[in-house]
């Protein structure tokens, strides 16, 4: 069984504050869930982390950060990144990209499937841009093979919309504390 990760599940893993930091822990300690993330969520963690880890809003275990200090400081948000997803037993997981040619305003642009998928979705969902990238990113990953049921997110726009999703993607939206639940 596979689970879309949300960033906002990983991030909350690392801000204390995040009124989510207690369920998020216990999701990436109890679940035995395959946890699939993709570039996307690479990218956010790398912008969240530039931005919040000089002022300790963002958390480590106390022996991994000392160790970076001396690195570059995109050096170690990278490093930091990475730490991120191993210690949360994510799997960073793109489906192919798939180049396409669309045409907008009389002129061809130049895409790949899966913009095309959150272009498709958009107004049906009524999201906002990236949860629309995620979902997409999900989709595709399902064209491709990739067993993934849920998507785990703490997001209230996703959770509200959880059965407009799941009418339009075969993809469940759970929260967290929902992901728990399932022990899987």
């Amino acid at each position: 069984m596979s689970a879309y990760v949300d960033t906002n599940v990983v991030l909350a893993r690392y801000i204390p504050a995040d009124p989510h930091n207690a369920s998020s822990r216990l999701f990436f300690k109890e679940t035995k869930l395959r946890r699939l993330v993709s570039s996307l969520s690479f990218l956010e963690l790398c912008c969240v982390f530039s931005r919040l880890l000089d002022s300790g809003e963002v958390q480590f275990h106390p022996k991994v950060e000392p160790s970076l200090t001396d690195l570059p400081y995109p050096d170690r948000v990278q490093a930091l990144v990475e730490y991120a997803l191993r210690d949360c037993g994510l799997v960073v997981l793109d489906a192919d990209t798939i180049p396409l040619t669309i045409s907008l305003l009389d002129s061809p642009i130049g895409t790949d499937h899966i913009y095309l998928e959150a272009l498709r979705l958009a107004p049906q969902l009524r999201l906002k841009t990236l949860d629309t990238l995620h979902l997409a990113h999900a989709s595709c990953l399902r064209d491709m093979g990739v067993q993934v049921e849920w998507l785990v997110t703490s997001d209230d726009d996703m959770l509200t919309r959880r059965e407009q999703i799941s009418g339009t993607l075969p993809i469940s939206v759970i929260s967290i504390d929902e992901a728990v639940a399932l022990g899987a």
